[in-house]
């Protein structure tokens, strides 16, 4: 962990991803009872953690600004938080579904766009996360639908069963959860 903090180039980006892992080793004592010394993280190809040698305790961590989030679980998943900006519109027809681009497009005011751009793209990070896949899974191969309900959904061809739930932290924050659908997951929030 220090060696890879000290790595980072930059000031902020190192204490982004400090405050990450001690967020998560704090909440891995909590909830498994390994002091910090006996927890050894390993990553996945694409940078998931996961502790070693215990397969029922799962986590995933993001941060976005002065936000912090670990979301852990007894089976995979995947969490995002971002700081709700403008609207990436170039980045929306790059990667987002001809259906999610109508979404954005038929949103009746600006700030209503900038707001379902973030519940789209945390959506979409979240289910990469979830597969453990990161962006190498393809921004292109499924799309996040918006039911009439307002939940959201993934729509993935390989027909990957998980549950996703969106959560605007405050008024300039978007979370989005990726689970198994009955699973539970414990969140845990920071402010660096």
């Amino acid at each position: 962990m220090i060696e890879k903090f000290h790595a980072i180039g930059n000031a902020t980006s190192a204490m982004h991803y400090l405050s990450g892992e001690l967020l998560m080793r704090d909440v891995c004592k909590q909830q498994t009872g390994l002091e910090y010394h006996a927890q050894e993280f390993l990553h996945n190809e694409h940078g998931k953690p996961m502790l070693n040698n215990n397969s029922d305790w799962h986590c995933n961590k993001s941060h976005s600004v002065n936000r912090v989030v670990l979301a852990t679980s007894s089976a995979p998943v995947g969490v995002d938080v971002e700081k709700i900006r403008d609207a990436r519109m170039n980045v929306a027809s790059r990667y987002f579904s001809h259906d999610e681009i109508n979404m954005l497009n038929n949103m009746p005011t600006k700030a209503q766009q900038d707001q379902l751009f973030y519940q789209l793209w945390t959506a979409r990070e979240a289910y990469l996360k979830f597969l453990g896949t990161g962006i190498s899974y393809g921004l292109t191969k499924f799309s996040i639908e918006k039911l009439c309900s307002g939940e959201f959904r993934v729509s993935d061809p390989k027909g990957v069963n998980c549950k996703l739930t969106l959560y605007p932290m405050n008024e300039l924050y978007q979370l989005a959860l990726c689970t198994q659908p009955e699973d539970e997951v414990v969140l845990s929030k920071a402010v660096i």
